[in-house]
């Protein structure tokens, strides 16, 4: 049985008003706890895993038992999955993020991309069918504090790629099946280039920078970024138009920008690296459930030792992907991170907690 501790807290909002938004009556919060019971040789709560949704359950990799495990939030209960193979020949390379694909997981490294069913003993590379193509990966930022969801709706998955020579020519790949990918151009490759920040050691150059998210729609496809408010619209036609909406009004409108040649220094490397870390960050945005609107959380620029006191809002956006209503959630449930996502049943915020077998989640549901 579920231990939700009902908080009491119901909170009604006079929305922001502007000419461009959509005028909702009002917003009402109702937050409750939910907890997993966790054996210590299974589970951590300290690592955040590759994972998808899938109705009211999150299928996540455990890196401790090498198994596909679950989490149901209907029942609350944890669920022991299936063990991959990390040795012989039907083994699985090493992969950063799993997937579903109609009866197939696909699995995906750095250079890899491989399906596999039959109870993830069978594998066939899928790479060599798209050459030139899926040469250079890009996945939701590795260090971002929003977690490491993966598929997060029932709607198609999109990854970004990139040429191999160039590194540039960015594509958006739809998966259609294991072995069927179409590829979309990227609408403006410069918000990618120029938010990088590079390391340079010898004729080498380390780069990290800005990955987007993508989340699609009736209407076409919602792309948002980690360092900036601002939304991209692509909506469905032929071609895709595009269109930019202009960042949230209530918030620092972006990072601040990345050095514009690599850094030889590594001291100084690290140091401009935390500050871009500990800036403002936005997280994916993702549809409410029973609604026509969408939210995303907001992380406030932090101190150097303190990675939430800058607070974490909850920003809903209306159907035009206006801003519609803010909330600092901190100010009401200070033990939670950033990490989230969103079942039918409701948006769900992970607990920071110092012990290890807690693993707990706030449950919220906005009407």
């Amino acid at each position: 049985m579920s231990k939700s501790i009902i908080l009491g807290i119901i909170l009604c909002a006079f929305l922001i008003s502007c000419s461009q938004k959509e005028n909702l009556d009002s917003v009402k919060l109702t937050i409750s706890e939910l907890n997993f019971k966790t054996d210590k040789s299974l589970y951590t709560n300290q690592i955040s895993a590759p994972f998808y949704t899938d109705k009211n359950k999150v299928i996540f990799f455990n890196k401790f038992e090498s198994s596909i495990d679950t989490l149901d939030f209907t029942s609350e209960n944890y669920l022991k999955g299936d063990q991959l193979e990390i040795e012989g020949p039907n083994s699985l390379p090493e992969f950063v993020i799993f997937y579903p694909v109609e009866q197939y997981l696909v699995f995906q490294g750095a250079n890899t991309l491989f399906k596999s069913n039959n109870k993830l003993t069978e594998k066939e590379s899928i790479i060599q069918k798209f050459p030139g193509k899926i040469q250079r990966y890009f996945f939701q930022p590795p260090a971002s504090e929003f977690g490491n969801c993966i598929k997060c709706s029932e709607n198609n998955f999109y990854i970004l790629f990139s040429d191999s020579d160039t590194k540039k020519n960015y594509q958006l790949a739809k998966f259609h099946t294991p072995d069927s990918l179409s590829f979309l151009p990227f609408p403006d490759e410069s918000i990618l280039e120029k938010n990088k920040l590079g390391f340079k050691y010898g004729s080498s150059t380390l780069e990290k920078g800005t990955i987007p998210y993508v989340t699609e729609t009736s209407q076409g496809l919602i792309i948002s970024f980690y360092h900036t408010s601002e939304v991209w619209i692509l909506e469905k036609s032929k071609p895709f138009n595009y269109k930019i909406i202009s960042g949230s009004p209530y918030f620092k409108s972006k990072k601040d920008e990345f050095p514009k040649e690599p850094i030889s220094d590594f001291s100084k490397f690290i140091e401009v690296s935390k500050i871009w870390n500990n800036d403002i960050s936005f997280g994916p945005i993702y549809s409410i459930p029973n609604s026509d609107n969408f939210f995303r959380l907001v992380k406030g620029p932090s101190s150097k030792n303190k990675l939430y006191d800058g607070g974490i809002f909850l920003e809903v956006l209306n159907s035009k992907l206006k801003t519609a209503y803010i909330e600092e959630l901190t100010k009401m449930i200070p033990d939670i991170t950033c990490e989230y996502l969103v079942l039918p049943s409701g948006i769900y915020i992970k607990k920071n907690s110092n012990d290890e077998d807690d693993l707990s989640f706030y449950r919220i549901i906005l009407n």
